[in-house]
C-alpha cells in the first residue's frame, strides 16, 4: 500500500515492483519447513565441493512451519580481519571460496541460489581438527536458507555469455546478452546496467580490466553522475521495475558478495575471483553447446566430431586462464619464501 501511494505522488520513480517482490518473498521466507528443505538440499549438493568452498551448513534437527531447530555453529563475521589474522586464515583463500560457492549456485543447472548472503548470514571459523575433504584451515558458515530462487537454465546461459563477453571486452555481445538476460535496450540504460552489475563507473565497465580495483575517485565519479543527471535515476528506476525479478536477486547477490570480497582485502585483488567466475561461465556455455550439437547431429558424423572438438578447445582455453594464473601465483609464493 505504501509503495502504491508513493507511485501516485512520484510516478517517475516506480517502486511498486519492490512491494510485489516483498509480498511474494516474505511468506516463503517465514516458512521454516521450506527453509529446512533448502538447507538440506544445499548441504547435500555442496558436500562434494568442500575442497574448493570450505562450506559448512548447520544441520537441521527439527523443522515446523514456525519453529526451526538447528545445530549451533558459531563463527566470526567475514569482515573480522583481526580474527583471520590471529588464526592464520588466508583472506585470499576465503575470497576464492566465496566465489566458488555463489558462482556454483548461479551457473550450475538445477542448483538453487541463496538470495540473502549479507554479512549476518555468513560467518567464518578456524578448523581445529581437519576432517576428510577439508583442504583449508577454516570453514565458511552459511545461515538463513529461507530465500532461494531457481534460475531458469536459459537465463543462466545468457548470464554466462554476458560475463564472457565482459572478459573479452566484446561490447556488441555484452549488449546482445544484456537484452536477452534483462530485456534492457538503449545506450544509456545499457551503460547504467553495466555500472550496476560491475560496481564500476560506466566508462570503466565498458572497458573492464579485471586486474583493477575500485578507487575512491571512481566511486566519487559514480556519485557525481547520479547527482548531476536526474535522468539516470529515472532510467535506473525504469530498469529495476521492468527486468525479471530473479535478475534483481542475482544483482543483489552479486553486489553483496563483491562487497564481502572487497572487505577481505585479498592481496590477489579482484582478478582471481573474476577468473573463477569465468570458469563457471565457460562450463555453462560449453554444456549449452554440447546440447546444441547433439540436437543438430543425430548419430556419428565428421561434422559433429569437428564441432565437438572446437567446443572442447574453446572451453579448455577458458579454463587454462585460471590454471595458469594459479600456477604463477604458486611460483610467486614459493619464491617469496
Amino acid at each position: 500500500m505504501v509503495f502504491d501511494l508513493m507511485y501516485v505522488v512520484f510516478p517517475e520513480y516506480p517502486l511498486t515492483w519492490l512491494g510485489d517482490e516483498m509480498q511474494s518473498s516474505i511468506f516463503v521466507e517465514l516458512d521454516f519447513v521450506k527453509e529446512a528443505e533448502n538447507s538440506k538440499s544445499t548441504a547435500e549438493y555442496f558436500h562434494d565441493f568442500k575442497g574448493v568452498t570450505a562450506l559448512r551448513i548447520p544441520k537441521i534437527i527439527e523443522a515446523q512451519p514456525r519453529i526451526l531447530i538447528m545445530e549451533y555453529v558459531p563463527g566470526a563475521r567475514l569482515d573480522n580481519l583481526q580474527y583471520m589474522k590471529d588464526n592464520g586464515i588466508d583472506t585470499s583463500e576465503v575470497s576464492s571460496c566465496l566465489s566458488h560457492i555463489f558462482n556454483n549456485m548461479i551457473f550450475t543447472p538445477g542448483v538453487g541460489l541463496h538470495c540473502d548472503p549479507h554479512g549476518g548470514n555468513l560467518a567464518i571459523r578456524k578448523l581445529e581438527h581437519k576432517q576428510p575433504g577439508d583442504k583449508h584451515n577454516f570453514e565458511i558458515i552459511l545461515y538463513d536458507h529461507g530465500l532461494y530462487r531457481n534460475i531458469p537454465i536459459e537465463m543462466k546461459r545468457n548470464y554466462a555469455h554476458f560475463w564472457l563477453a565482459v572478459l573479452d571486452n566484446d561490447i556488441p555481445k555484452m549488449k546482445e546478452y544484456t537484452t536477452k538476460f534483462t530485456g534492457i535496450e538503449g545506450e544509456q540504460k545499457f551503460r547504467i546496467w553495466m555500472s550496476a552489475i560491475t560496481g564500476r563507473a560506466p566508462e570503466v565497465a565498458l572497458n573492464y580490466d579485471i586486474k583493477t580495483k575500485r578507487s575512491v575517485d571512481e566511486m566519487s565519479s559514480i556519485q557525481s553522475q547520479l547527482n548531476s543527471d536526474s535522468t539516470i535515476i529515472e532510467d535506473l528506476m525504469s530498469i529495476l521495475s521492468s527486468m525479471p525479478r530473479i535478475v534483481l536477486l542475482i544483482l543483489k547477490t552479486n553486489d553483496l558478495t563483491r562487497n564481502l570480497d572487497e572487505s577481505l582485502q585479498s592481496v590477489l585483488g579482484p582478478e582471481r575471483t573474476f577468473l573463477i567466475m569465468a570458469n563457471y561461465c565457460a562450463r555453462c556455455v560449453y554444456e549449452e553447446k554440447v546440447e546444441e550439437i547433439d540436437n543438430k547431429y543425430k548419430g556419428v558424423s565428421l561434422s559433429k566430431w569437428v564441432e565437438q572438438c572446437k567446443n572442447w578447445w574453446m572451453y579448455q582455453r577458458r579454463v587454462s586462464m585460471l590454471f595458469l594464473y594459479d600456477f604463477a601465483l604458486m611460483i610467486k609464493r614459493v619464491v617469496s619464501l
